[in-house]
């Protein structure tokens, strides 16, 4: 698995976010300019301004950390290229991997991409060059070599190369230049100085520049140097006498000097070899580092290591550099042939590595054995054991003399300060057994590490370094002190460094072996490897890029929240074979898969465990932080929620963008929205507010095409509608064949289908919408009879019970209703034959008084009424003749009017036996309907059964309740119809006629029995009209609670009733008063003659 950093970044980034190989701004006078004794004698000396670089860019990649963990990719590079291409391919920034082997070599870097342009370089002591980034002279994985000049013509070579990312490799190089440039001032031969330290010259440093398209402006350091004759790595012609009195000699003197001023080279090896007037230079710096004072090791970001050139310790230590030198020189006496060539063709020097000789020494002449001798002392496996300086000025000063005794070939031999390990009763004497023998014995390995017994063997036989850091583990790391699984874990790395990326527990493995790794130690084993920390130390350690080491962090982070999903990730990322989902290797396979049956997608999410296993997929195909989100929220929000987060994943991981968005539309978390947009003909809406709901309904846009976020914003806004259908609509099928209907029900669902029957996830959406989502997944036939089953089936089972349970209501109420029909029936059924009577009655009086009317009418004074109202008419008010036509016809209106109620009750008492009839057989249906719906014999389970959608005939509950009411209130509704009206507007009209009748000669007969001739009769006609409409008021409510004839005929002749009255009265007045004048006349007499 390889890492690659996206986008990619320039110069102008942050300082510690940037790959190994991408130059870092750095002020040129800061690092370049510092005197070299300085940085030699404090190599942690930096510019306070740089260090504060280094801490906000510390603090801006952390800020960034979690949103960079979704860029990994399987990508690796390529290998470098010797001459200059400009059209070579845009460089990735990546160049570690997190699986790569052990030695990290030079090989896997990539040069500088160089516009071909001149370029103007300023040095940092002010002198002018130009470089010709389109005359290469050579490239390597540190930096590009072109051809450059100075202000003169004077031609030169200059080193253009990448800077390395780490702030300690970066004052390494700077601290190693500012010796080599010192040495052009400082040494008494000045630029001539090679001669005698066999160091390059170095004119002059900085940094610039240099802009290519599609890459952007990038800052690089620059080394200025002589241009030399080609490198050793070239030569197949180099001889003994070379060797012995030129190239051994002049390279140990200046690996001497280097050595003197704690400057370790690191890199040595024939192609760094160079001839410059006639004297041998060591060059190429580019991974040189310094030793802290008082320190003989050290350590480096730049871990890069050229095959068989460099030994399995990853320390930077002067002996490394005699390890180096010993098989530089044994190619070079090859003929340019590295001994070792076909086991770094096979990538397989592990044997060598270990401190075996896989392939032993071909001198050409018997004299030549002791340069092979010198050879395997330079290239012993074990620091504390390797020949040296002194060593190779002994050998130099006479070859024939010198003798050492190998202790890998002589058996007998140890070195001076070598002697084996005990370890359960076992001596070893090399660190690959030693560190399988710990491995195997994990427990007892533990007691030796963390009694320290491992770091005093160690302290004794000269690995000074070694113990030291086995000290830190037990000592000084937080981490390791706390976990001592850990800790052997990394003291068996430091033993063995060219053993498996990870021994635990009696297993050893590399990286992509975890999934093997986990099946033998079980979920719990492997969890606890993973929190351990050592993935993401293995990874730091092996300088693999930032982003990778962020996601280990986060995946041991997550052990104890996300187990699952860890496990997951790691065994799919993490494996010999590439990850898979159910055989989907990419995002689109794993989507066509999962899809293919939406029925079984829906099953899937509903699968805690499938979910963990899918989101390590995605995460382990470079969707990381992503797929961490999604599976961290699993629990959140139910299963719609899950599938509208997982589809937004989706939509963005997969390239055919348009399946996952096709599919959200039609049966994503809000499918059910747009199935109702295109199927609103099952609906009909009986109101103006339902054909509003059904509008609003098949106005969702289209979202089949849109991103799936924004899709389902629009659907979820568009859901309001379908909620607010749904409560306008009946709540089953069975409650709609019940006819039992709920407030605001004005959408009717014209087939089964319509109705919001299915429960699917808590979500009331239409059957129809299950019934298309189980046809879409005809290729899962188990899938699909399952989903119908549990989201379909299952509810109507409760949505039977509830029918059930109204029916019986129903039944109740219609019983009830039965029951007071009847008794409404029995109590009328004794008032039938008096109302049948009393209209027999009502119509022989009327005819009765049709005959003899005429004669009534003739007593009265013929003529025109002199009643004018009190003088309020200047006309009479008709002739005695209309007014007997028309009191008459009043009368008769009234009586036909108080008839019609008698009628109308009549009828009622039909209507209520035939409607009580109609409510007990309604009962009795209602009350089998139950039972068949209980037993889901019923008539909507048979068609739901047989797959129709036709819905049966309703039964109409509530519509006959609503029917009985109208019919117990029949009577009433006719005493308040127009029979009403006739009645009072008749009786009103006959009472006024007959007053008119009565008071016409009442006053004028009274004044003339008494003799008062010029009496005012319209205070006496004012009179008789107070007293009919008091007499008229009070028959009125009488007849209001009593109609019939003999309330028509009190509200006819109560008016006249009251004119007798009022004359009666008035005439007694009169009398009174005529008589009590005529006493008072009579006492004045008689007082006055007695």
């Amino acid at each position: 698995m390889a890492i690659d950093r996206t986008p990619r970044r320039t110069a102008s980034d942050t300082l510690l976010d940037m790959p190994d190989e991408t130059l870092l701004t750095m002020p040129g006078d800061t690092l370049m300019n510092m005197p070299g004794e300085t940085l030699l004698d404090s190599p942690a000396a930096i510019s306070a301004p740089f260090a504060h670089t280094c801490l906000n860019d510390e603090k801006s990649r952390t800020s960034n950390r979690f949103a960079n963990r979704s860029n990994m990719s399987s990508s690796v590079t390529g290998g470098p290229s010797s001459t200059f291409a400009p059209t070579r391919p845009p460089r990735s920034d990546a160049a570690t991997t997190l699986d790569m082997p052990a030695e990290t070599v030079d090989e896997m870097g990539d040069s500088p991409y160089l516009s071909g342009s001149d370029i103007t370089f300023v040095s940092a002591d002010g002198a002018t060059y130009q470089l010709h980034t389109d005359d290469v002279l050579g490239s390597g994985a540190q930096g590009t070599v072109v051809r450059a000049t100075d202000e003169s013509g004077a031609q030169f070579a200059a080193k253009i190369s990448w800077t390395p990312r780490s702030a300690k490799d970066r004052m390494n190089r700077s601290a190693v230049l500012s010796f080599l440039r010192s040495l052009m001032t400082e040494h008494p031969l000045r630029e001539r100085h090679f001669t005698q330290t066999h160091l390059m010259p170095i004119y002059a440093t900085g940094q610039v520049r240099d802009e290519v398209a599609g890459i952007g402006e990038t800052l690089y350091d620059v080394a200025i140097m002589p241009i030399c004759d080609p490198s050793l790595g070239h030569r197949t012609d180099v001889t003994f006498e070379e060797i012995r009195t030129l190239i051994l000699p002049q390279a140990a003197g200046g690996l001497h000097l280097l050595h003197e001023n704690r400057i370790v080279h690191r890199d040595v090896k024939p192609k760094n070899l160079y001839m410059l007037d006639g004297s041998l230079v060591l060059g190429d710096y580019g991974i040189s580092s310094v030793l802290d004072a008082g320190r003989d090791t050290g350590s480096t970001k730049i871990d890069r290591r050229t095959p068989g050139y460099s030994p399995h310790s990853s320390v930077v230590q002067r002996e490394n550099d005699w390890y180096s030198l010993g098989y530089t020189i044994w190619t070079l006496y090859n003929g340019g042939h590295h001994p070792h060539q076909a086991l770094i063709d096979a990538d397989d020097l592990s044997s060598v590595l270990a401190g075996g000789r896989p392939v032993s020494f071909a001198a050409k002449e018997p004299a030549h054995e002791s340069l092979g001798e010198l050879i395997f002392g330079l290239t012993y496996a074990f620091a504390a054991g390797r020949l040296g300086y002194d060593d190779v000025v002994r050998w130099c000063e006479d070859p024939t003399a010198f003798h050492y005794a190998d202790p890998v070939l002589d058996g007998t031999a140890r070195p001076r300060t070598h002697r084996g390990y005990q370890f359960e009763g076992t001596e070893y004497f090399d660190r690959a057994s030693l560190a399988g023998a710990l491995c195997s014995q994990w427990q007892r390995a533990q007691r030796h590490l963390y009694t320290h017994a491992l770091e005093e063997y160690f302290r004794n036989v000269g690995e000074t370094d070694l113990a030291v850091a086995l000290n830190d583990i037990v000592e000084m790391d937080k981490a390791t002190i706390a976990n001592h699984d850990l800790g052997l874990a990394r003291a068996i790395a430091l033993i063995d460094p060219t053993g498996p990326a990870f021994r635990w527990k009696g297993r050893s493995f590399e990286l992509n072996g975890f999934a093997e790794f986990a099946e033998t130690m079980g979920d719990e084993g492997a969890l606890a490897f993973i929190a351990s920390g050592a993935m993401s130390r293995w990874a730091q350690e092996n300088d693999a890029e930032g982003t990778a080491i962020d996601v280990l962090r986060s995946v041991e982070s997550d052990v104890k929240s996300q187990p699952e999903f860890v496990l997951s990730f790691c065994r799919q990322k993490f494996s010999n074979t590439p990850a898979n989902f159910h055989g989907a290797c990419s995002a689109d396979e794993c989507f066509e898969g999962i899809s293919s049956s939406p029925a079984a997608f829906y099953e899937l999410m509903g699968n805690p465990s499938i979910m963990h296993e899918l989101a390590g997929f995605l995460a382990a195909i470079g969707l990381f932080s992503q797929a961490e989100m999604f599976d961290c929220t699993l629990g959140e929000g139910g299963t719609m929620a899950r599938v509208g987060r997982l589809l937004v994943l989706f939509d963005e991981a997969c390239g055919d963008k348009d399946a996952v968005r096709a599919f959200n539309a039609r049966f994503g978390p809000m499918g059910h929205v747009t199935w109702m947009a295109r199927n609103a003909a099952l609906y009909e809406a009986r109101s103006e507010t339902a054909r509003d709901l059904l509008a609003r309904t098949t106005s969702v846009p289209d979202c089949s095409h849109a991103p799936v976020a924004q899709a389902l914003d629009t659907l979820t806004s568009a859901e309001h509608a379908v909620l607010d259908v749904q409560a306008h609509m009946a709540e089953s099928p069975y409650m709609a064949r019940l006819g039992l209907t709920r407030e605001n029900e004005d959408v009717f669902a014209r087939n089964a289908d319509a109705y919001f029957t299915a429960n699917f996830y808590g979500h009331l959406v239409p059957r129809g919408y299950m019934r298309e989502m189980a046809n879409a997944s005809a290729s899962n036939p188990i899938a699909a009879a399952a989903l119908m089953a549990s989201h379909v089936n299952t509810p109507m089972k409760g949505l039977r019970s509830k029918a059930t349970k109204a029916a019986n209501d129903a039944v109740d109420r219609l019983r009830k209703e039965a029951a007071k029909q009847a008794e409404a029936r029995t109590s009328d059924g004794r008032r039938a034959p008096m109302a049948i009577a009393a209209v027999g009655l009502t119509v022989l009086f009327i005819l009765a008084l049709a005959m003899i009317w005429p004669h009534l009418t003739m007593v009265l004074h013929v003529g025109n009424l002199e009643f004018n109202m009190g003088g309020f008419l200047s006309e009479p008010l008709a002739s005695t003749s209309t007014l007997s036509v028309l009191a008459f016809a009043g009368f008769l209106a009234a009586a036909c009017a108080s008839m019609s109620y008698r009628i109308a009750d009549i009828a009622t008492l039909g209507r209520e036996r035939s409607m009580g009839n109609a409510t007990e057989q309604l009962a009795e249906r209602v009350a089998q309907e139950a039972q068949e719906i209980n037993a889901g014999l019923d008539a909507v389970t048979s068609m739901l059964v047989r797959g129709e959608t036709q819905m049966p005939s309703t039964l109409d509950i509530d519509a006959h309740l609503r029917s009985c009411d109208s019919y117990t209130q029949g009577a009433s509704r006719v005493r308040r119809g127009p029979c009403a009206v006739l009645f009072w507007a008749g009786a009103a009209l006959s009472a006024v006629c007959i007053f008119a009748l009565t008071v016409t000669w009442l006053p004028a007969s009274a004044a003339i029995e008494l003799g008062l001739q010029n009496f005012d009769p319209s205070v006496v006609q004012g009179i008789y009209l107070a007293a009919a409409v008091v007499a008229f008021a009070v028959a009125a409510c009488w007849a209001s609670r009593s109609k019939g004839i003999p309330g028509t005929c009190a509200m006819c002749l109560t008016p006249t009733a009251g004119v007798v009255a009022a004359y009666v009265i008035v005439l007694a007045v009169t009398i009174a008063l005529f008589a009590l004048a005529l006493m008072l006349v009579i006492g004045i007499l008689y007082a006055i003659f007695n």
